[in-house]
């Protein structure tokens, strides 16, 4: 019996869907990181009913494929939930402790209804909200341990004026300093977040400025960081109030808030 030529290219292919079988195997992950059935795209949406996402999966569980089975018209957010959905990682068999009612699971395949906005009833857990409002990027602590004075905050103040502010602070604020001091301090605390606000008006050069600064943690320390706003005409003066914060003596890193369970922070997007 003569041998049998097997092309060249033939076997090329046969070798890279072994390969590909191979690393398919060894890149499925050990941990579901499961569906979100509140994405913030969704959670956060102005049009109210349900987008269902029918995704299809892989050996793995890995989201390959996605659509919208059933929208409701808004391109843009059916195309956030589409690209969301991309992130799933599910039970090879599709299933998933936190998929939502009315989901159905199918050999190589889900359909998921998401609901658009907040239903009554429905809002995170409040120890959720404030973890989440108080979460920043890792800082790494100076050689000793330590932290700078002053750590610059990513969250941007909001209202982005002198005046809004000030409105913001005559209306909900509580005065923290004596009648006479220079520089003049408010409390506000809107219930998931305490704040503490800096207010520099007459008699200095990097006038009207304000400095916001609250407690945050990165997930291994917690620690100050602070937020300018200076409307101060000429830039070089609101340099010296950076100038003035980086003086901050150094601040103790202590010990983060816990982290709420994955499943509890899956569920609502946060």
């Amino acid at each position: 019996m003569g041998m049998h030529r097997m092309g060249s290219g033939v076997l090329a292919a046969a070798l890279l869907c072994w390969a590909a079988n191979v690393d398919a195997r060894v890149a499925c992950p050990t941990d579901i990181g499961g569906v979100t059935p509140y994405p913030k795209e969704a959670t956060t949406a102005v049009r109210k009913g349900v987008v269902v996402v029918k995704a299809r999966i892989d050996v793995c569980g890995r989201v390959a494929e996605a659509g919208i089975a059933k929208g409701v018209g808004d391109q843009a957010l059916e195309d956030a939930l589409v690209q969301a959905a991309h992130g799933w990682v599910l039970a090879p068999d599709g299933s998933d402790p936190l998929l939502p009612a009315g989901s159905t699971v199918m050999p190589g395949a889900i359909e998921i209804p998401i609901v658009l906005g907040w239903k009554d009833g429905e809002l995170p857990p409040f120890h959720l909200l404030q973890w989440s409002r108080a979460r920043v990027p890792a800082v790494d602590p100076l050689p000793s341990g330590d932290f700078p004075g002053y750590v610059k905050d990513p969250m941007p103040i909001d209202p982005a004026s002198y005046a809004q502010i000030m409105t913001l602070l005559a209306e909900y604020g509580e005065r923290l300093s004596p009648p006479g001091e220079a520089i003049k301090s408010y409390g506000v605390d809107d219930g998931l977040m305490g704040v503490q606000w800096e207010v520099f008006d007459e008699g200095f050069d990097f006038a009207p400025a304000v400095v916001r600064f609250r407690w945050v943690s990165d997930g291994k320390h917690t620690f100050r960081v602070a937020a300018v706003l200076c409307e101060a005409t000429d830039p070089s003066a609101c340099a010296k109030l950076d100038q003035m914060l980086a003086r901050l003596p150094r601040q103790p890193a202590d010990p983060p808030a816990p982290t709420p369970p994955i499943e509890a922070r899956r569920l609502w997007g946060i």
